[in-house]
């Protein structure tokens, strides 16, 4: 019991921890606009390797890497994003022009298949498509730019965590965060694993809403990176940041927990005797491992507490001599379900010729307007 007690203590830890680089990844992430930039290639790539597209156009001129490249510029710009990055005098943007190169705001992070059909249509290249293509070969191009789509966000998510394990291990090291160090003074301390696994509440609770003011104020940020904040969104952000200070303050304070600056190898408080290369390089690993367990995120570690949590009322259940009967909820096996216009260009023949009226009509080569 008490081994389950202190990881029980010892998740909550992870998940304070977590929602500190929670902050500092989101924030990395949109500053380097890393979506839109993984978003530009894919859509550049799918313009060089989509064999429909590449069959559907006649004049081989269209599909020189220049040309397509300023097919993909058409395809992904932000008509929100203002000034091009690092061209006027706002701080924010010049930091924008420093780190996210050549695909910053000016660029979309999302482009569903209308729209990419849409703006394709207003190209050069969308016009000899429209001209010269069926109902066949755009139901090729939709389904094929899906797939593709498909692979930047799977991409795009895989660069997302590989981002947010750097940050935890440099999160680690800055806090000084034991891993071994920590799991044996909670299992050790039973009151105060006791204490904080009572935390865990509003550890998920803190972790929710400093996700989320992240992304709305994020949100606004990414569509023009010249806008002001309003204080209102100043204030959120500030009250966020505190609220996480305030827990990362209570770890090594309230619940006197063995992490900061004090502790081996920055303070004097846990110094081996004789401490050698090997107490360094044991320091390091483990403050590695701390930056890895971090990096799996606050919804793992909510898991973990939750299974930890079942297994510990199992136990005393059994302890009692009474066995209740645990109903288990299982998730839904059900895939979402794909995009509308995919789906019904798929499988209804109507559908697919009223798509292709409306790329005609994008494209100029029909008089009636779209509704």
């Amino acid at each position: 019991m008490d081994v389950f007690q202190a990881a029980m203590a010892f998740a909550v830890v992870m998940i304070m921890s977590s929602t500190a680089v929670t902050g500092l990844t989101e924030t990395y992430l949109r500053i380097t606009a890393k979506r839109a930039r993984v978003l530009a290639a894919t859509v550049l790539r799918f313009l060089k390797e989509d064999r429909v597209l590449q069959a559907a156009v006649e004049d081989v001129s269209l599909l020189a890497d220049a040309k397509l490249a300023k097919v993909r510029d058409r395809l992904t710009e932000n008509p929100a994003g203002g000034a091009p990055i690092g061209e006027n005098g706002s701080f924010l943007n010049r930091l924008r022009g420093m780190v996210a190169w050549n695909h910053g705001a000016e660029r979309v992070d999302k482009l569903s298949t209308y729209a990419f059909l849409q703006r394709l249509a207003t190209t050069d290249l969308g016009r000899e498509i429209a001209e010269t293509a069926n109902e066949s070969i755009l139901r090729g191009l939709t389904m094929g730019f899906e797939r593709y789509v498909a692979a930047s966000n799977e991409l795009f998510r895989k660069q997302a965590q590989a981002i947010a394990m750097v940050v935890s291990i440099i999160f680690a090291f800055a806090m000084n965060i034991d891993a071994v160090r920590l799991f044996n003074y909670l299992f050790e301390e039973r009151e105060i694993s006791g204490a904080i696994s009572g935390e865990f509440e509003e550890a998920a609770r803190l972790d929710e809403a400093t996700r989320s003011a992240f992304q709305r104020v994020l949100d606004v940020l990414e569509i023009d990176a010249e806008v002001e904040l309003t204080d209102e969104q100043r204030a959120m952000i500030s009250e966020r940041l505190m609220a996480t200070e305030e827990n990362l303050r209570r770890l090594s304070t309230e619940f006197d927990l063995p992490i900061g600056h004090s502790y081996f190898p920055y303070g004097k408080s846990g110094v081996p005797n004789d401490a050698d290369i090997g107490d360094y390089a044991s320091w390091a690993a483990k403050v590695l491992l701390a930056g890895f367990l971090i990096g799996l995120g606050g919804p793992f570690w909510y898991k973990v507490f939750s299974s930890l949590s079942h297994i510990t009322q199992l136990l005393r259940t059994m302890g009692d001599g009474q066995v209740r009967d645990e109903a288990v909820q299982k998730k839904d096996g059900t895939q979402p379900a794909s995009q509308e216009l995919v789906d019904a260009v798929s499988t209804d023949p109507g559908k697919s010729r009223e798509l292709m009226r409306l790329f005609r009509v994008f494209a100029g080569l029909d008089a009636e307007k779209p509704a």
